[in-house]
């Protein structure tokens, strides 16, 4: 369920589409998110995002809409630069 189902056809850069999320195929592709990574947005600007290789589970509950915001890319790189290994 958590692995590209799709090949190139969802995106060429690095992200892919398994049976109901977005995945990471490289790193790079959706943030600081790792490879194995997958999760998806709402609407209203939720998200929630399983990183297995940084041991994270991560979500992000607003109700924003239009969202013409970049809440969630900044909130995003806020929590990965946070993490101490």
């Amino acid at each position: 369920m958590t692995t590209n189902q799709t090949g190139l056809l969802h995106s060429k850069a690095g992200l892919g589409f398994g049976f109901g999320f977005q995945t990471v195929d490289r790193y790079g592709a959706d943030g600081m998110a790792g490879v194995g990574a997958f999760g998806w947005g709402g609407a209203y600007g939720t998200k929630y995002q399983v990183d297995p290789k940084s041991g994270m589970v991560v979500v992000l509950m607003i109700q924003m809409l239009p969202n013409g915001t970049d809440i969630q890319q900044k909130f995003m790189t806020s929590v990965y630069q946070a993490v101490v290994e």
